[in-house]
């Protein structure tokens, strides 16, 4: 057995301030499973986001709202929590948030 970390927590957003924890500790003791993911974020055309608004059903998350907020695409779902999270762009396509490794992908878009 090697180092680990425990950590309780009886709060309803607990889950990621674990997370977050274990990232810290993980970038501390040069942990090499858990480094946290780096990513880019790339420049699109901010006119694009409002054709990924709208409301979306997964079977993992449920309810997921998608809203377009002062030129950046912003999150809701049940899993993140009260509170709308940026979805930052890696592509036109792809989209990433920072509080955990979740990821999502619109269709493309055809061209007109």
């Amino acid at each position: 057995m090697g180092p680990g970390l425990a950590v309780m927590t009886n709060s309803d957003g607990g889950e990621f301030f674990i997370q977050e924890l274990l990232r810290a500790v993980a970038k501390e003791y040069s942990w090499p499973d858990f480094r946290p993911i780096e990513r880019t974020v790339a420049k699109i055309d901010p006119a694009i986001l409002g054709a990924y608004a709208g409301t979306y059903e997964s079977p993992n998350a449920g309810k997921i709202t998608v809203s377009v907020r002062n030129g950046a695409l912003y999150v809701e779902a049940p899993p993140l929590g009260p509170e709308a999270e940026e979805l930052y762009p890696e592509s036109s396509t792809d989209f990433f948030i920072l509080s955990n490794d979740l990821t999502d992908s619109f269709p493309k878009r055809r061209e007109r």
